[in-house]
């Protein structure tokens, strides 16, 4: 039972609606902009070919498809037209399984750092297309799990089809509780990453490489508990506090504004933390000489590289933070 009695009007909801739908067509041109990038970057770069940085490009296409859902929401608010729950989870069922896809997708990618700083031997000898169907697998076999329970609760209750309105009941309920459980593990996962590199590199806490890796663990880490785990923990709270629906809708298209973020994000931390990234993606627009005058080189990356203790000399900046 829920603890407010608060209600809106659906002409409220929609004039509400009308001040999101700008800043979210903003995002998704911008996510599509950035996550292209990291895209084709990875794609033309032979230095962007180990598995985790395949995992982020898989990860920015997801972020990508993610705003999908935009043009079906904003159609329905500038035409004043509202939709049953059950026909807005088909419209949006793309974007909301990339969305559930990108969520599992960044606690993997955290496995993936771990194991391959803390076991790098074994690592090293994985058989690594079966360990990209084991991960793959995980994500997909989740996002059926989640689709299929909430197409189950799906009613026909009348939604504006934003795309927290394609699920309702119990079914959100269960999603948003799976979602919490990810977002601590994510949290935990890359909190243990932090601290066995900290430990490796307690010798080598001046040096710049050493630096940057833990600040760019702890942006990732920052921007993510910003954006999806203040979501998925407002969105718990907003089912407790409020029982009607179109107060509902309003609190989502709030809320998803935290949730956006974290699609355009990652590539700022990766262009501005990884000297890799950085080069790569220049590499899209400029010349060579050009772009030596910019970043480092790779002679000049690989002499910063041998002034590390040896015992940290096997985790390179491109196979950890990325």
């Amino acid at each position: 039972m829920a603890l407010t009695n608060w209600s809106i009007s659906e002409e409220t909801l929609n004039t509400i609606s009308h001040f999101y739908a700008p800043f979210y067509l903003f995002n998704m041109a911008l996510s599509h902009v950035v996550n292209i990038l990291i895209i084709a970057a990875t794609i033309r770069s032979s230095k962007l070919r180990n598995f985790c940085n395949i995992l982020i490009a898989i990860q920015a296409a997801a972020d990508m498809v993610i705003t999908w859902e935009v043009p079906i929401y904003v159609y329905h608010v500038y035409m004043h037209q509202f939709i049953t729950i059950h026909h807005c989870f088909l419209a949006q069922t793309i974007p909301w399984v990339a969305m559930n896809f990108t969520t599992c997708l960044m606690l993997l990618i955290g496995v993936d750092r771990y194991l391959c700083v803390k076991h790098a031997t074994w690592y090293m000898t994985l058989n690594k297309a079966f360990y990209f169907c084991v991960m793959m697998g995980s994500c997909i076999t989740y996002c059926i799990l989640v689709m299929v329970g909430i197409y189950l609760t799906t009613t026909d209750d009348k939604v504006l089809c934003f795309l927290a309105d394609a699920m309702t009941g119990h079914g959100k309920n269960a999603w948003a509780l799976s979602q919490a459980i990810i977002n601590i593990a994510v949290i935990i996962v890359y909190g243990k990453l932090k601290k066995f590199l900290e430990g490796m590199t307690s010798k080598a806490a001046g040096d710049r490489d050493t630096r940057k890796i833990f600040k760019s663990l702890y942006l990732i880490v920052v921007f993510y508990i910003f954006g999806w785990v203040t979501t998925i923990l407002l969105i718990l709270t907003t089912r407790i506090l409020i029982a009607d629906p179109l107060l509902e809708q309003a609190a989502g298209q709030f809320l998803g504004v935290f949730a956006a973020t974290n699609l355009t994000i990652p590539f700022f931390v990766y262009f501005t933390q990884s000297v890799v990234y950085k080069r790569e993606i220049l590499r899209l627009f400029m010349s060579e000489r050009r772009m030596a005058q910019i970043v480092p080189n790779d002679s000049t990356m690989a002499s910063q590289t041998s002034t590390a203790p040896v015992k940290i000399a096997h985790i390179r900046e491109d196979s950890v933070v990325v």
